[in-house]
């Protein structure tokens, strides 16, 4: 059918004057006022850079010797933060603009000191690290976002976390934020449905293991969960080829946390026996690198549930090291993928807790 569309019926859908008009001025009023913060940000970042290293003549900061204490270190920097973000629960702009717009902040400081430092002075720049990361992986923006918190730590790595553990990542009140949003209240719901805590204990079960992860682990772990939801929400909404591949891509990464996992543990080797030597003979049969489909919804009829996510694990694990995708909508693998995920995710929670260590599949 071929219909024609008048220029009359086509004017009753565009904008009137004023509405242009109208929204044009609101956006420079945003740009205006968000350029207000940056410039007044940097003029009072400006002025303690110079008050102290030139008037106070504090020496460069050494970030693996640090002299000055942990809550001083960012006196410098104390003002143009303050002007954008104080306490969580207080009207600022951290908390009423988007994301986006906090990111542009902070960028701005962070380029602001990396100016002055050209002239061969060095300032402990963890908070502006921080806040940029948290600000850009608030936005989905993970690579950089964890980059950046990542720096943050080694700027503070002279207040180390193994002798001083409030000062290490998950005592940041904005990166717990978004912890707490993105991570824990999704994986909570997959304990429960699990069975290992109830309602009311799945979360701090959560915090618990997190703590117990190293610094640039838990990051990993935290991005591949919040990659596979992201991916996974598009990929219900409508299924394609490259969020199929995204969603391997993520879960293969999830089976390699586990190896990652075993050795911090103490156990060598590849997964296959690092299983072996954690948990006892597993059945090998079924988990090699062919038949993803046929292999996978053999082992989710499994009655052991021990067995059941260690051999789903190694499948997953052996069948991504040499393929990209696991198939179509159609398959049993992104038909059951969210059932899957819980199994991939039970093996984890079962290397974590020390007496699964001495269980047999």
């Amino acid at each position: 059918m071929d219909i024609s569309i008048s220029d009359v019926q086509k004017a009753k859908y565009l904008p009137a004057l004023h509405e242009f008009s109208t929204s044009y001025k609101a956006a420079l009023d945003i740009r205006s006022n968000l350029a207000f913060l940056i410039h007044y940000g940097r003029e009072r970042l400006d002025f303690g850079m110079r008050q102290w290293s030139e008037v106070d003549g504090f020496p460069l900061f050494d970030y693996n010797d640090p002299y000055i204490p942990y809550e001083a270190k960012n006196l410098y920097f104390t003002a143009a933060n303050a002007i954008y973000i104080r306490q969580p629960n207080e009207m600022c702009p951290w908390n009423i603009l988007p994301e986006s717009l906090n990111e542009i902040y902070f960028k701005n400081m962070l380029e602001g000191i990396k100016e002055y430092e050209k002239g061969g002075y060095r300032f402990n720049k963890g908070m502006a690290y921080a806040n940029l990361g948290v600000a850009q992986a608030a936005q989905m923006k993970l690579d950089e976002g964890f980059a950046n918190i990542l720096k943050a730590l080694i700027e503070d790595r002279g207040y180390s976390p193994d002798t001083a553990p409030e000062h290490g990542l998950r005592k940041n009140p904005l990166f717990l934020q978004f912890e707490e949003r993105f991570v824990i209240d999704q994986l909570s719901l997959y304990v429960v449905k699990l069975g290992l805590r109830e309602e009311n204990k799945a979360s701090n079960f959560i915090e618990e293991f997190l703590a117990s992860l190293k610094d640039d682990q838990c990051l990993f772990f935290e991005c591949t969960i919040v990659r596979i939801i992201q991916n996974w929400e598009i990929w219900q909404e409508k299924a394609n080829n490259f969020t199929s591949n995204r969603l391997l891509t993520y879960i293969q990464d999830l089976c390699l946390f586990t190896e990652d996992l075993l050795k911090s543990k103490g156990f060598k080797g590849t997964l296959r026996p690092m299983i072996k030597e954690a948990f006892g003979v597993v059945c090998e049969k079924g988990c090699r690198a062919d038949s993803l489909n046929d292999n996978i919804s053999k082992h989710m009829d499994e009655k052991d549930i021990d067995a059941k996510c260690l051999r789903v694990l190694l499948t997953i694990r052996n069948f991504s090291s040499h393929n990209i995708a696991g198939g179509t909508s159609r398959d049993y693998f992104y038909k059951y993928y969210d059932e899957i995920l819980m199994e991939i995710l039970r093996a984890i929670f079962k290397i974590h807790e020390p007496s699964i260590l001495t269980s047999t599949a």
